[in-house]
């Protein structure tokens, strides 16, 4: 049952991120240093929108914590233990390409050039194989926005500020993941 539990999560994650997408500019691709070519557009829109390339990222860490903000009402701080120094990032079909980069390179293009991460912050889902010591068996994800990435690569700590979509309840003032993983489109 627990093996069915991953590739079903997984899968559920990628229907909610499709549903949820958010161009990422096509200068925002080159400053992680992907190109074009590397990620072929095929469109029936115009030129413009050609030059396009939607990208979903991946990015793992081996446990998690989401506090209460004490500075900002109705956010949280979602600090990410033991990250994973580089972040994956695929696009969807027809092109299927996939790659890493340097997670230093995703957080310094966070705020580069019009329609950015900072500008028009991306959705995020959060899903863990425990929540709070508990195996996650039946917790739907958390889907968020995510807003000021901030890495320490000597620490090997992600942090964001995390607003939780209306649709979302929060019942817990901190939340403690293991083996998280968060979608961010």
């Amino acid at each position: 049952m627990r093996k069915l539990f991953i590739p079903i999560l997984f899968i559920t994650c990628i229907f909610l991120l499709t549903a949820c997408k958010q161009n990422f500019l096509a200068h925002i691709s080159r400053k992680l240093h992907i190109t074009s070519k590397q990620i072929p557009v095929k469109s029936q829109q115009p030129q413009a929108d050609q030059n396009r390339i939607s990208l979903i990222f991946l990015q793992q860490a081996q446990f998690a914590t989401l506090k209460e903000s004490t500075l900002h009402s109705g956010f949280y701080l979602l600090t990410l233990h033991n990250v994973n120094p580089y972040i994956i990032y695929f696009t969807q079909r027809p092109d299927r390409k996939k790659n890493i980069v340097p997670l230093q390179n995703f957080v310094n293009a966070w705020a580069v050039g019009p329609n950015s991460f900072a500008d028009n912050n991306p959705n995020a889902v959060i899903i863990a194989t425990n929540i709070n010591n508990t195996l996650n068996k039946n917790s739907p994800p958390l889907i968020v926005t995510l807003s000021q990435p901030r890495y320490d690569l000597n620490k090997n700590i992600l942090q964001f500020l995390v607003k939780p979509l209306s649709s979302q309840t929060m019942l817990f003032h901190q939340i403690n993941y293991d083996y998280v993983t968060i979608f961010i489109s």
